[in-house]
């Protein structure tokens, strides 16, 4: 089993096994006590690694998108947030914050 040649891959490089493993603490008859490994060939791996860091480049997500972004978290966007309101309370204009949970909003279809 080795890698095809320029351009192609062979049905067991594209082949993937998954593995699901029981996270600790949770009932693991529910799906989302599982935590799925993806197992695939070492030469594919590589192949989505490179075509990833090529891509990333034509398809940089906005400033203004911290999930996601290497470098970038969460935590950095609520200081972002809070910089802001602060700066609009001392301009004595008044701010409004909205915030959402949407943990597990994308997890079905």
């Amino acid at each position: 089993m080795g890698f095809s040649g320029p351009g192609t891959f062979q049905e067991a490089e594209r082949r993937a096994t998954v593995i699901a493993i029981p996270k600790v603490g949770k009932d693991t008859r529910l799906a989302s006590s599982q935590r799925p490994i993806t197992l695939l060939f070492h030469i594919a791996k590589l192949f989505v690694r490179i075509m990833l860091r090529r891509l990333y480049r034509h398809l940089t997500p906005r400033q203004e998108q911290f999930g996601f972004r290497s470098g970038h978290s969460t935590t950095f966007q609520l200081a972002r947030v809070l910089h802001y309101m602060a700066a609009e309370h001392n301009g004595g204009r008044r701010t409004v914050g909205i915030f959402l949970k949407i943990e597990k909003a994308f997890d079905r279809v």
